[in-house]
Parts: C-alpha cells; structure tokens; sequence
C-alpha cells in the first residue's frame, strides 16, 4: 500500500468519523426540542455536557500512545512497543478510578452545582449522569486500542467504531424519547452502545494487533516520564480550548 493510498484512506476516515459527530450535533437536537419538555431536555443536556468534562483527564495519552507505537514498530521493537501500552494503560486505568470518583463527587453535589434545577428533576439527573459518566471512565482504558490503530495506521477502525457507535446511539436516543422514556433510559442506551463499540474496539485490536497487550512487568517509569513529557504539551492546549 503507498503512502499516498494511506494518507488518503486515513483523511477519508477521520473525515467520516467527524462527520457523523456532526450529523448528530444537527440533526439531533431539533428531533429531542420536538418530543421532549423544557426540563427534560435541559436536564438532558446538562448530564451530556458534565459527562463530556471527563473527556479532559484524558491528557492525550491516546494521541501519545499512536505516536510513540508507530515509532517503536518502525524499529521492530515489540518489548517497547508493549511496554508503551501497558504504560499507558495502566496510567488510563487509574483515570478512570479519578474520573468516577470526582463523578460521585459532583452527583452528591448536583443540587448545589444547578440550584435552579427542580428537585423532582434531581434523581433523574443523579442515575442518568452516573450510567453515562460510568461508560465514559471505562472508555479510557479503551482509548489506548485506539492508540494502537492509530501507531498502525488503522484509522478506519476507529472511525467506524467511534462513528457508528455515535450514530447507533443517536438512533436509539430518538425511539427512547418517542416511546416517552426518562433522560435515565437515554443515558442507559447511550452507555450501552459506547461499552458495545469498547468490546468492538477490543475485539479488532486483538485480530489486527495480536503481539500487542497488557503486561504489568512492562509498566516502567521511564516510559510513563516520557509519555507525559509529550502529554503536557498537549495538556495545555487541550485546557486552553
């Protein structure tokens, strides 16, 4: 395959998996105004953009891991190429104990984070934020897969699993609203298909990627130093935006 072939295939991709994300960013939000209430879906948008925030601890580390992969299977070095995903994996593991733990942290809040929010509206909030939230902590460990197709440079696969999950999601969402669910079922359906595209994600790792995986006697300190080296970089700009 030529790297014009490549390039292509891999822009193509990324090109795709945007484009779904803004199929659903347009088309969504008008089919939620017309089905559901004021309150519902504010409170829908609420637990979607306090669940997003998760997405900040991640701190590039899968950005970190396509690179640092490509680098080391350019050389043939399979033990480092392991020991960066076991690394980095092991890091994203422990984010995603942070990241449900300041979760739990802003569920017990929740009423005093959004006072004006009705206190009817509350516990609905409270489960829907944690069965999303839950889903998002668990998709760090899985941003390291992606890291791998990335180094590979196997951008379809994630475009298609990240892409399709985003539309399948969108999908189940509307029947959930047209059925006259709560915002709890829209977060469970939401969950669902994101640990579904996870379990995909794995699945396809370990079929195009075989030699690579988790092994804790390679989780080293010197490769850790120099992943967050590269990460901070990108911690900024990732803050700043």
């Amino acid at each position: 395959m030529t790297i014009r072939w490549v390039f292509i295939k891999n822009a193509t991709a990324n090109l795709g998996r945007g484009g779904a994300a803004g199929i659903v960013a347009l088309l969504l939000p008008p089919l939620l105004i017309r089905h559901m209430t004021v309150t519902d879906y504010a409170a829908w948008v609420l637990v979607l953009q306090c669940a997003s925030y998760a997405n900040y601890l991640d701190f590039g580390l899968q950005t970190a891991v396509g690179r640092y992969i490509a680098y080391a299977i350019e050389k043939r070095d399979m033990e480092q190429c392991n020991a960066i995903f076991s690394t980095a994996f092991a890091a994203l593991l422990v984010i995603a104990v942070l990241s449900v733990l300041l979760l739990l942290g802003l569920i017990g809040f929740l009423h005093v984070v959004f006072p004006i929010i009705p206190t009817r509206e509350i516990p609905k909030m409270q489960w829907a934020l944690l069965v999303l939230g839950v889903s998002l902590a668990l998709g760090f460990p899985a941003s390291a897969w992606c890291g791998v197709f990335i180094g590979l440079q196997r951008y379809d696969i994630p475009a298609l699993t990240i892409g399709g999950a985003r539309l399948l999601s969108a999908i189940g969402v509307v029947i959930v609203v047209l059925i006259g669910r709560s915002v709890v079922m829209m977060a469970t359906v939401t969950a669902l298909v994101s640990l579904g595209s996870y379990a995909v994600q794995f699945a396809a790792m370990r079929k195009v990627a075989p030699d690579i995986g988790f092994d804790a006697r390679l989780v080293r300190r010197p490769v850790a130093r120099e992943l967050m080296s590269y990460c901070s970089g990108l911690t900024v700009m990732s803050f700043s935006m």
